[in-house]
């Protein structure tokens, strides 16, 4: 279907906000959720590590741990907090391997984009 890796439940804070419950955010959203809307969702490869918060829907996040293969890794992070052992996660984001080395030297925490054009808001 959307090949979706990350989904929380949610609940509609405002026509303009969602708050992701299993994520621990509030996220500004495009259009107003559907009425029958209980689920945000995003995929792994539309989140963004990026130099500072300036931008809506920036979080600090830390690495619970990473998986890499030849050409991509996959991180688990926890926002908000850092995670207590390597389950004790958030999202998976996938990244190419150059983007991978471009952020693996910064101090945590790091900082996590999600682009309200890429949410994805599910009916129950």
């Amino acid at each position: 279907m959307t090949q979706c890796q990350n989904l929380s439940t949610a609940s509609m804070v405002s026509p303009t906000e969602v708050e992701a419950i299993e994520w621990d955010c509030t996220l500004k959203v495009i259009e107003a959720p559907p009425q029958d809307f209980a689920y945000v969702g995003i995929r792994a490869h539309d989140l963004a590590f990026v130099s500072d918060n300036s931008q809506e829907n920036t979080f600090p996040v830390w690495l619970a741990h990473a998986v890499e293969t030849p050409h991509q890794i996959t991180l688990y992070v926890k926002i908000n907090s850092s995670p207590k052992d390597t389950n004790d996660w958030h999202l998976k984001a996938q990244l190419m391997r150059r983007q991978w080395h471009l952020i693996k030297g910064r101090q945590s925490p790091w900082w996590l984009h999600i682009n309200p054009s890429h949410l994805l808001l599910i009916n129950s």
